[in-house]
């Protein structure tokens, strides 16, 4: 059970098998709305759970000041025309974070706001695609330091006009993760760093440093591409929040929301107390407590019973049976 509320988890239970609540279950639930403005003050680093990707990506290009953004390192090879590369560039900058490999072009960072993980890191050490951590520093690196992580000090970059006005310097994220188990073994690696800069690091935050993918634009044409695999996780869709666990959530709900979407998000929270609800008329109602007749709740609902009514008798049953 994702909840350590049972009661709420109870609550949930109905929601998803879409049975009616009660007066006071929905009173409950009601309670937990919040204004857009309300949730910007009181809660604002906490995660927004929305349906469509334009309000994902129109929230997290704008509820923050980044104190860095880091620009990716691009170099284009495998072209033999200037048109071919300008071609290229431009189809480059059209792809999504998914296309470009999980690196994106442009990473505005901000301390104390969620990042996600865009690709498996390490899977021993559960540093995987969707993980979701707090930036908690940014580390400026020296010269030396640079070369311990990266074995050079030089920027693998594409040549850029002198009206460029890029400024690239190596970094290092630390990030905070929910789970201890995430990134253990790459905190142990770097607990000597962390040491020796105790007055800023702590033994709790995983550094992240970028990573090259190749990134190819059709022919022979590929941009070799240096950044950290991380996103800004300050909103992200319901979809992609399934199997993630939240202290706290902000959801902006609707009430044309499928029963099952709506499942979904209310149960990514551990306790009532830390789920906020939002919706774009702020008129704080919860409309899917009512009951439902849906095709697809009632197959469910029907597929439940016959659970229930079915159980398969498992060995730990057949071992207390003979017990008894």
């Amino acid at each position: 059970m994702r909840q350590s509320d049972s009661t709420f988890s109870e609550k949930l239970t109905k929601i998803g098998n879409g049975e009616r609540l009660g007066t006071e279950q929905i009173a409950l639930i009601e309670s937990r709305f919040r204004s857009r403005a309300w949730c910007k003050v009181n809660v604002p680093a906490t995660v927004r759970l929305f349906h469509r990707n334009h309000d994902v990506d129109a929230y997290n290009n704008n509820t923050f000041i980044p104190e860095f953004e880091n620009i990716a390192d691009d170099k284009m090879i495998g072209y033999n025309t200037l048109t071919k590369v300008a071609t290229a560039r431009r189809n480059l900058h059209k792809m999504s974070i998914v296309e470009s490999g999980g690196l994106p072009y442009s990473l505005k960072l901000a301390v104390g706001y969620p990042y996600m993980i865009t690709m498996n890191l390490d899977v021993e050490d559960a540093l995987v695609n969707g993980v979701i951590g707090t930036l908690k520093y940014i580390e400026y690196l020296t010269e030396d330091e640079q070369v311990t992580i990266y074995g050079t000090t030089e920027v693998d970059v594409e040549p850029q006009p002198s009206t460029s006005t890029r400024i690239r310097k190596r970094v290092r994220l630390w990030l905070e993760f929910p789970n201890p188990s995430m990134g253990q073994l790459c905190r142990v690696k770097a607990k000597p760093h962390v040491m020796f800069k105790r007055d800023v690091l702590y033994l709790k935050w995983t550094p992240i440093v970028t990573r090259a993918a190749n990134i190819p634009l059709g022919g022979n044409i590929k941009c070799r591409r240096n950044q950290f695999t991380v996103v800004s996780a300050s909103a992200i869709t319901i979809h992609k929040s399934q199997g993630g666990t939240f202290d706290e959530v902000v959801f902006n709900y609707d009430k044309s929301q499928q029963i099952q979407l709506v499942y979904v998000a209310l149960s990514r929270v551990t306790s009532i107390d830390g789920l906020y609800l939002t919706n774009d008329k702020d008129d704080f109602k919860f409309y899917h407590g009512r009951g439902s007749t849906a095709p697809t709740v009632k197959d469910i609902r029907d597929e439940y019973d016959r659970m229930a009514n079915h159980r398969l008798p498992t060995l730990s049953m057949q071992a207390r049976a003979f017990c008894k």
